[in-house]
């Protein structure tokens, strides 16, 4: 203590503890609580707003589907909902049935809040549409993804599969990579074809690759060009370690 000091000298089991200390001590009594487990929800009109505007943020994963698209797939319930401790987090988007191949559930967008990342909410919306193509007694989902985007990444550990590489008919010609989970053992062979159309407005596609891409694109891409099929053709087989309900998922939290 400092000799100028007008504290008198306490016994050393009365004396103050230090400021610094006595933070550190507070701090370490502190117990940091987990955010609660995510709800789903069927997202509706009024949700519109927030729907719209997470995808302006990730405009360059999901593209863009206007005001107008956005509605109709509101009010047919095609948009699902993560909210954490109450408020919106993320979204999943999907096309229930593909209507040139029934057995086919196609998921449109899927987005969740860059402050809720990291914490398997888009992974429970997934698992959320997966329960349901199952129940629905479909064979797969599909995703198609822009070569060069980070979202491959997740959809190659969702336990999906790269079945093509593909340009639809628009303007910007944009190389994407469709991609495809298995929910059942036997599946037949167009599973692994090219699909016959791509986006809303169900656009012609090719397989032409675009051979002026650059070169960081055509790498990323060619990490998935590799296996279309899960170990032993079984999306339930342990080995794969995917897991196939949200209810699986909290308990894994826990």
């Amino acid at each position: 203590m400092h000799p100028d000091s007008e504290t008198p000298d306490l016994p050393l089991d009365q004396k103050t503890i230090p400021p610094a200390q006595s933070e550190i001590a507070r701090a370490a009594t502190v117990q940091i609580a987990k955010p609660l487990p995510p709800i789903l929800a069927v997202a509706t009109p009024a949700d519109l707003k927030f729907v719209d505007w997470l995808q302006h943020k990730f405009s360059r994963s999901l593209g863009f589907l206007p005001n107008a698209a956005l509605e109709v797939n509101l009010a047919k319930g095609n948009v699902t909902l993560a909210r954490e401790n109450e408020d919106n987090a993320g979204y999943l988007l999907v096309r229930p049935v593909l209507s040139w191949q029934p057995k086919l559930a196609s998921i449109v967008q899927a987005a969740v809040c860059m402050d809720a990342q990291r914490r398997h909410l888009g992974l429970a919306l997934l698992l959320k549409i997966e329960e349901e193509a199952r129940a629905r007694g479909q064979l797969g989902l599909q995703a198609n993804c822009a070569i060069g985007v980070d979202a491959n990444e997740f959809w190659a550990a969702a336990g999906f599969k790269p079945i093509a590489h593909m340009t639809p008919a628009t303007k910007s010609g944009r190389e994407i990579i469709c991609w495809r989970k298995p929910l059942q053992r036997a599946l037949p062979s167009w599973f692994t074809d090219l699909p016959a159309k791509a986006g809303g407005r169900s656009l012609a596609v090719n397989s032409t690759r675009n051979l002026n891409r650059a070169f960081k694109d055509q790498a990323f891409a060619e990490r998935f060009t590799s296996g279309k099929i899960l170990t032993a053709g079984d999306p339930n087989n342990p080995a794969n370690g995917y897991l196939k309900s949200v209810a699986e998922l909290l308990a894994k939290e826990q």
